[in-house]
């Protein structure tokens, strides 16, 4: 568990094979938050400085679900540090979650 601007954040461990976004959100909500939904440069740093580094392959809450294409956050958060993060076609075995 790491602490940003007051807010909980943990990885949790996913199966490894072949979890997907929803499964990822849908443990997040199990325990009481959400996938993480990166909304600052600082909050970036932050999540690679204390996550990253076990593995760089988690979930947050960017998808598209709605509309191939149109990446949105879980919690309808500004999209504008989308177009600044990579993004590809992976298979995380973690999920990061932030606790209100």
């Amino acid at each position: 568990m790491a602490i940003f601007e007051g807010k909980e954040y943990i990885k949790i461990d996913l199966p490894s094979d072949g979890s997907t976004f929803s499964d990822a959100e849908n443990a997040a909500i199990n325990l009481g938050g959400h996938s993480v939904s990166i909304n600052t440069g600082e909050e970036h740093q932050f999540i690679i400085d204390n996550f990253a580094i076990y593995d760089k392959h988690i979930w947050t809450g960017a998808n598209d679900i709605q509309i191939e294409g149109d990446w949105q956050w879980t919690d309808g958060s500004s999209t504008g540090l989308l177009s600044d993060l990579k993004s590809g076609e992976l298979w995380p075995t973690h999920a990061l979650i932030r606790f209100k």
